[in-house]
């Protein structure tokens, strides 16, 4: 068994390797899961953070270098701001209750910690490539058969295709998750073939291709700008700008013959989200996202409070109440809920990890390894930003599991 480094002291070592063997396996199950169940991936973080605080007693220490201490106290002041926002809205209890998403920062640690041992590592990336396979298959075959398994509902149509979901609830869900991790496995693919055994290298491939077709067959505009640009930036970064424009090409092209009635009706949302009359349009939602920031600017109308404050600026309108979630745009959507010292706490925890990955992608000293990680995660996160300009893509669990768990890679020493 390849021990954890840091965290097995006992002379009788037995159980802590047994801790630690099931800590990776329910590790390994949450990323699995969370490629296609919210529920399981989440009991499965929980029975790991469990498992860890078993070792810790066991041990008695904690382990070092869990990741940038910065990263870790911005985090700490970012909850703590969002504690003050919930107490000073107009429900500070169900507010409260409404951070419970936050306890998915835990993945960081976690993720550091196994990441840190090489063969732990390459399983736990070739479990959550084995997921991104089999949705990647999945949302392949609902785009010829229209199949939804598990669920109750049909998929949703556009341009007369489907609007790919895989497992998940929502098109966009699934076109930001499939769209993210192609960009990801992409450029580690890139980063560490060399590296890779051919099994390895047949499972990443195999993980990448079906990942990027689906994105393109998703027919969601989001995801497939936020692929665009990943690609556009992967090509800049890998200097292989003319092959990374072919395949990009070569998809707007699959686009094309699989669904031409898509451009069509691309251009009908454009013009609708331009639209300021237009009350789903995004120009509409956005401006009264805007109104409900004016109104609250430093500690906002507070976690879980967005929809009743957006039928609110409704009223005022005289508008019929038309249900909205969230701002589809991440960061207008904190600035209401949280204030503007709450989207800038956000921006630093962005930061510090964006300044730390490139750091780690230009330390020459570093293994390849540890620089196809750095990169992957980068590139990854400038992908799932591009998709957070249009839609509440942290606000949603699926998502945020996703990137954090690409940063604790990138973020791993290894």
């Amino acid at each position: 068994m390849n021990k954890i480094p840091h965290l097995t002291t006992s002379r009788d070592e037995s159980s802590p390797i047994r801790l630690e063997t099931t800590l990776t396996a329910f590790f390994a199950l949450f990323l699995f899961a969370s490629t296609f169940s919210i529920a399981l991936a989440q009991t499965s973080l929980a029975l790991s953070l469990l498992t860890f605080c078993g070792l810790v007693v066991i041990t008695r220490r904690l382990p070092e270098n869990l990741g940038p201490r910065p990263l870790y106290i911005a985090i700490g002041v970012y909850i703590g701001w969002q504690v003050i926002s919930s107490l000073a809205g107009t429900s500070p209890l169900s507010s409260i209750i409404a951070l419970r998403e936050e306890w998915l920062f835990l993945i960081l640690p976690l993720g550091i910690l196994l990441g840190r041992h090489q063969t732990t590592r390459s399983r736990l990336l070739s479990v959550l490539a084995i997921g991104v396979l089999l949705i990647g298959i999945y949302g392949i075959i609902q785009h010829f058969t229209g199949a939804h398994w598990f669920k109750s509902s049909g998929l949703h149509t556009a341009g007369g295709s489907y609007r790919l979901a895989g497992n998940f609830s929502h098109p966009l869900t699934y076109g930001y998750f499939v769209a993210t991790s192609s960009v990801f496995f992409l450029n580690y693919l890139m980063g560490s073939f060399r590296n890779q055994s051919l099994g390895a290298r047949i499972l990443f491939t195999t993980a990448t291709l079906a990942s990027l077709t689906a994105t393109v067959l998703c027919m969601s505009r989001g995801p497939l700008l936020a692929l665009g640009i990943g690609l556009i930036v992967t090509g800049l970064m890998h200097r292989q700008f003319i092959r990374i424009a072919a395949t990009l090409l070569l998809a707007i092209a699959l686009a094309w013959i699989v669904a031409p009635k898509m451009i069509a009706e691309f251009e009908s949302r454009l013009v609708n989200d331009l639209n300021q009359e237009s009350r789903g349009g995004r120009l509409y939602i956005w401006n009264l996202s805007g109104r409900i920031i004016k109104d609250d600017p430093i500690t906002g109308v507070g976690p879980g409070n967005f929809s009743q404050a957006y039928s609110n600026q409704l009223q005022t309108e005289a508008s019929p109440r038309v249900p909205m979630g969230h701002a589809h745009n991440d960061f207008l959507n904190l600035a209401a809920t949280i204030g503007i010292p709450g989207l800038l706490l956000y921006l630093s925890i962005w930061g510090i990890v964006m300044v730390q990955l490139w750091h780690r992608l230009r330390n020459t000293s570093g293994s390849r390894e540890s620089h196809a990680l750095a990169t992957a995660a980068l590139i990854a996160s400038v992908a799932f930003c591009v998709g957070s300009m249009t839609e509440a893509a942290f606000a949603d669990e699926e998502l945020r599991q996703l990137i954090t768990a690409l940063w604790a890679f990138g973020l791993t020493d290894s």
